[in-house]
Parts: C-alpha cells; sequence; structure tokens
C-alpha cells in the first residue's frame, strides 16, 4: 500500500526538479561591455537583468528563496558564448558556451580602429 505512494512522489519529485531552462544573453562590447540575460524556467521568467562589465550576478527574485544566475564572459571568446551559472530551489547548474553570432562593427567611425560587438546567444537544457 505504501509502495505505489512512495513511486508516486518519487515521480513527482524527478520531474519538477529539472524543468525546461530557456536562456538567452545579449553581450554588448567595445567603448564599454554589458550583458543581458534572461531565463525562463519551466514556462516561468524567473531572471531578466543587466550587468556593466563582463561578468557578474542578476539577481532572480521570483522565489522566496535566494535564486540567482551569474554570467561571465570575460575568459570566453565571443564564437563561444558566455559561461553562465543558474541556481534555484531544486540545485545549481552551469553551462560554459551559448550558440549564437555576433554582428561586428566600426563604432568610432572613420579611419579609427575601434571594434564593437553585439552578440545573441541561446540554450536550451532539460527541455
Amino acid at each position: 500500500m505504501y509502495l505505489p505512494t512512495l513511486l508516486l512522489s518519487t515521480f513527482t519529485l524527478l520531474s519538477t526538479a529539472h524543468g525546461c531552462v530557456k536562456m538567452t544573453a545579449t553581450i554588448s562590447s567595445g567603448l564599454s561591455n554589458t550583458a543581458s540575460l534572461v531565463i525562463v524556467d519551466d514556462g516561468v521568467k524567473v531572471c531578466d537583468g543587466r550587468i556593466n562589465g563582463c561578468a557578474g550576478v542578476i539577481s532572480c527574485s521570483t522565489s522566496p528563496r535566494w535564486n540567482w544566475a551569474y554570467i561571465d564572459m570575460c575568459k570566453n571568446s565571443f564564437d563561444k558564448g558566455p559561461r553562465v551559472q543558474y541556481q534555484n530551489d531544486h540545485g545549481k547548474w552551469e553551462w560554459n558556451g551559448m550558440s549564437g553570432s555576433c554582428n561586428v562593427m566600426n563604432c568610432c567611425g572613420g579611419n579609427i580602429p575601434c571594434t564593437c560587438r553585439s552578440c545573441q546567444y541561446s540554450l536550451s537544457a532539460f527541455c
């Protein structure tokens, strides 16, 4: 009698522990660096923030617990995309890179060599 209840509880825990996580990141570099990150976890937008610089913590205040995301573009190449860490009520995960592309332009104008990038990245996990 207890076995079906135990199995059902275990299945429920496993099915809610890893909802579909979709991330989109926008990186701008050149005269200044900014990174924006949006995380949708199991159909709910849980993080939507921006940092100035190449790395930083984005607070995800949609839960009574301390949820956060960390985005780092300091060490990865633009071809690889940012490193992202994400923590929610069920655990902490890390992805080292995302798929995406960049537009490269001369943002200073004229003959001054100044390269700026505007990059878009995305990733889906546990879907």
